[in-house]
């Protein structure tokens, strides 16, 4: 017991030091006191740029991670227009707020876009740009709609190839107008203002200002940190005037990572009234207190000290127990009662978070973990009221399939559910990363807590109540620090697990690997050895956890020791070669690097060792040796024999070549007149044969057509009677004639021979081409028209054109010549086959005409690859090729060449590599009066044909 006169007696002496000492310590007590507004103020701004910064980054780097994660997978990676609309309709869903999604090619052309227009070019960007000229691996951009003149946010990432070089860039476009709600709604009880500025001073959000977004905050050279997102960032406060505000206002910010800067906005005189008010309530305060101190210490310190004794015995009592402090129906609104029940939550909860960290050690996989953390979480009173607890959480590599785990009657229940089935309150928790709370119209209560992830692919714990629950901020902090320890020890877990497969995967690598390898401690203990050392040295690590270097023979340990001083002293690594004896006495070579293992601060903690048996190596090297030395006398001997030899031959050769060249010529002509010989006969009488048949046919159609008139009369003269029929006949006629759709049948039978008469028309036309080709029929010479050996032509070679190859025919005005038909069309017909050869898939080959005073000209024009110019002098000499043995004889371009000589015209060509090819020809108007008939002696004047070297040379037909 308190004794009541002590109390008495020691107030009364307390309250006299006390106005002794506030009237002696006022002016410092003052001083403190605005230090600590000044204080409270800077914490406050402190905290609020904290928040600021930390929601900027969470929110830049969390777009970010799904933009890289989308541009990563395999649809996008394809670039195929089909399968991108549905990957950018689904990373629409990623990013609640975005506008528009889209796929840019190399070009900078969007070929996918979430509103279905693609086909605009970005190139001029400074977001495309960014990407592909300057490779970085993020652009932010912020743009003006020129249309509706709305602000927009675009973010890029690349999309890679295997090389690590961009085949194209994923876009976002999100409304700026979200970013700055949400940044509103952060500060919402808050009357400072807020910005967020770009890397190039844009403004990003702006509290104060919405409107602001379109323009650039003019900082005047201030400078700020960068921001400490885990700890206290050093605040540098400057005072400038601003237009937007009409007055001096302070700035406090920093600047992340990423560019952007965050900035309090402070009103200095709302500052300066801060301390004047700090001044006021001090002084109020101090005679406050001097006049309740006295009056009301007796009896609150009574009450105080009696009530805090039964509160401490209270504590104490649960805190041995465990349970939860029991509470007073009676004073529920009692201070003493309600910070009992905060220090009983408060412990209760301590101990569920002890019971949550216990189970981290504890298990062995997620699964186990996520069921016993649900049991603890279902403990907490608030959460055992609920109807419904869920856990939505990523246990898969897929970001997209979310497990469904909650506790049932009959145990702990895990289902699968996809991101897109999940409810729209979880989807918005998960997207946003924010606490939702949904009230229904029946007035129960629900709640979606954020689960912080570092897969990015986030989680959110889920309860509802069947009545009318709202969670106080104690319950609600609690949650939220229950889930954050519970994502703690997921990533904690993610990263142990990974790192022991890790570790397992390489150890796999490192023994089943051919390579000795070793790692020494600088105190000689081995702490990493393969199978590869064992074999080696004849040791088992079985046998040892970890075993030292001297539990080897001296022999060995030299080894293992030789040049350690050079990778210790040096710091470098040593490469040389070692011999070792082996107890069987097989000699064992090894090429041997000697690298330094260095800690953190660059300090040398061990030594490892690779070495490759190079013994089979160096024993083919002997062999091989051994071989090149008798080579080399095999060599010069026969070199001798070819020597003596060589002479006799020489003479033969001179001789062989004035005899092949004349073979040559002999044979080329010979070639040529009995190709054009064979290709006439042939033509005329496949010609002649066609013409009977198509002849009959014909004349046998219009017979029919005229049988068919006749009996198409003699039916309608039918129809006319039918009416004086009887009843039952004239409707058996009428379904006989609906059975055999009669109607039809007379409209389409005209239809059919009309059609058949078309066609023999064409094979006619064709048949006269194939003769106008042939000549066969018509003297040697004769005044033709160049267009007419073309047309008949390409009827002949349509066939081989129409899949390689999309023709445009450039026709002029040109007149007759006269000329050897059937040698002209020859010329044409290679000149075709050969622009068609020269086309690996399909392109374009190009006909163009025309005349001068003295004779006419056509050009063959392809896309084909051209030709190589180091071949280029010897595409018309004969028998010049670069197909396969037995596929061309290389008469093609010189027989065509000799033709043209022969007319007294020229052919040549000119051809870029990689481009394609251009022949022309050109004839005389008259042919010279003595025609050659020996080829001359031709002239380059271009390139050479198109295409696959000069497969163009061979098409002979």
């Amino acid at each position: 017991m308190v004794r009541v006169g002590l109390f008495k007696q020691v107030l009364s002496a307390v309250l006299v030091v006390v106005i002794s000492l506030v009237l002696i310590g006022w002016l410092s007590a003052r001083h403190y006191a605005l230090e600590r507004a000044g204080e409270q103020l800077e914490s406050s701004i402190q905290a609020d740029l904290k928040r600021l910064a930390q929601f900027s980054n969470h929110w830049l780097s969390t777009s970010r991670s799904f933009l890289e994660y989308s541009a990563a997978t395999e649809i996008v990676h394809s670039m195929n227009t089909e399968q991108l609309k549905e990957a950018i309709q689904h990373l629409a869903k990623f990013i609640p707020t975005s506008n528009l999604s889209m796929v840019l090619n190399r070009q900078g052309v969007s070929i996918a876009r979430s509103d279905g227009q693609p086909g605009r070019n970005y190139s001029n960007q400074p977001y495309f740009k960014a990407i592909f000229h300057q490779h970085k691996p993020f652009a932010f951009q912020l743009t003006i709609d020129k249309n509706s003149g709305e602000y927009m946010m675009w973010l890029a990432v690349p999309i890679t190839e295997t090389s690590g070089l961009p085949q194209g860039v994923l876009v976002s476009s999100i409304d700026p107008r979200a970013f700055q709600s949400q940044v509103k709604s952060l500060f919402a009880d808050s009357q400072r203002d807020y910005l967020v500025l770009a890397s190039d001073l844009s403004v990003v959000a702006s509290t104060a200002h919405p409107k602001a977004t379109n323009s650039v905050f003019d900082l005047q050279g201030s400078a700020y940190p960068e921001c400490n997102l885990s700890g206290t960032t050093r605040l540098v406060t400057n005072q400038l005037y601003e237009p937007r505000w009409g007055r001096e206002i302070l700035l406090t910010g920093c600047h992340l990572e990423s560019g952007w800067q965050v900035l309090v906005v402070e009103d200095p005189l709302i500052t300066a009234a801060v301390g004047q008010q700090v001044d006021r309530w001090a002084m109020l305060a101090l005679v406050s207190l001097l006049g309740v101190a006295f009056l009301s210490s007796l009896i609150l310190t009574r009450l105080v000290i009696s009530r805090l004794n039964q509160l401490g015995n209270q504590v104490v009592s649960a805190s041995i127990s465990g349970a939860r402090i029991s509470q007073e129906q009676d004073h529920t609104d009692d201070e003493f009662t309600q910070f009992r029940q905060t220090v009983s939550v408060a412990m209760y909860g301590q101990r569920l978070l002890n019971q949550l960290i216990q189970c981290s050690y504890d298990s062995q996989n997620l699964e186990s973990f996520v069921h016993e953390s649900l049991e603890l979480i279902n403990t907490a009173p608030w959460v055992s009221q609920a109807s419904c607890v869920q856990l939505f959480i990523t246990l898969t590599d897929d970001p997209d399939l979310f497990h469904n785990a909650r506790i049932t009657a009959s145990g702990f229940d895990v289902q699968e559910i996809i991101f897109e089935q999940l409810e729209s309150q979880i989807c918005d928790c998960i997207a946003t990363n924010q606490l939702v709370h949904k009230v229904t119209d029946s007035g129960t209560d629900s709640y979606a807590f954020p689960i912080y992830l570092d897969n990015m692919s986030g989680a959110c714990f889920y309860i509802e109540f069947s009545q009318s629950w709202q969670l106080d901020d104690q319950q609600t902090h609690f949650t939220l620090t229950f889930l954050d320890i519970f994502a703690s020890v997921i990533n904690h877990l993610n990263a142990r697990f990974s790192l022991q497969r890790q570790e397992e995967l390489t150890h796999q690598i490192i023994d089943n690997s051919d390579l000795t390898i070793v790692v020494r401690s600088l105190a000689g203990e081995i702490t990493l050895c393969n199978k590869g050392f064992e074999r080696l040295y004849d040791v088992d690590r079985s046998i040892y956890r970890h075993f030292m270097s001297d539990m080897l023979s001296a022999d060995q340990q030299f080894q293992l020791q030789q040049n350690d001083e050079i990778v210790i002293f040096k710091g470098i690594p040593v490469n040389y070669d070692e011999t070792i004896e082996l107890e069987n006495g097989d000699t064992v070579y090894l090429q041997t690097v000697k690298f330094p293992i260095k800690d953190a601060n660059n300090k040398v903690t061990g030594i490892g060792s690779v070495s490759t048996d190079i013994s089979s190596r160096l024993q083919m090297e002997k062999q091989l040796q051994a071989s090149y030395h008798n080579l080399e006398e095999q060599v010069l001997k026969r070199t001798r024999d070819l020597h003596d030899s060589n002479k006799e031959l020489t003479k033969q050769k001179v001789e062989l070549e004035s005899l092949i060249q004349k073979l040559e010529e002999a044979q080329t002509q010979l070639i040529q007149a009995e190709k054009l010989a064979s290709i006439g006969q042939l033509a005329a009488g496949v010609a002649h044969e066609i013409n009977n048949p198509v002849g009959f046919v014909n004349s046998n159609l219009g017979s029919l057509q005229k049988y068919v008139d006749n009996i198409i009369q003699l039916i309608n003269k039918y129809e006319a009677i039918i009416p004086e029929l009887s009843d039952s006949v004239a409707k058996d006629i009428a379904e006989t004639k609906e059975q055999l759709d009669f109607d039809f049948v007379i409209e389409d039978v005209q239809e059919l021979i009309d059609e058949s008469i078309e066609g023999l028309e064409r094979v006619k036309k064709i048949v006269l081409d194939l003769k106008s080709f042939s000549r066969a029929d018509q003297g040697d010479w004769e005044e033709v028209s160049l267009h007419d050996c073309l047309d008949s032509t390409l009827n002949v070679v349509w066939n081989e054109l129409k899949y390689k190859a999309e023709l445009v025919k450039n026709y002029q005005d040109i007149p007759h010549i006269i000329c050897n038909a059937s040698q002209i069309n020859q010329v044409i017909i290679n000149l075709l086959l050969n622009a068609a050869q020269a086309i690996e898939d399909f392109g374009q080959i190009s006909i163009t005409t025309g005349h001068n005073d003295d004779g006419v000209w056509l050009e063959v024009h392809d896309n084909g690859s051209g030709i190589p110019e180091h071949i280029q002098s010897r595409v018309f000499d004969p028998f010049f090729t670069t197909k396969d043995v037995g596929k061309g004889t290389g008469l093609g371009l010189s027989v065509s060449y000799n033709i043209v000589q022969s007319h007294g015209g020229d052919l040549s060509f000119k051809s870029t590599q990689g481009e394609g090819t251009c022949f022309r020809l050109w004839l005389p108007l008259v042919p010279p009066a003595n025609k050659p008939t020996e080829p001359s002696t031709h002239q380059q004047t271009g390139s050479e044909p198109t295409g696959k070297g000069v497969k163009d040379n061979e098409s002979t037909a």
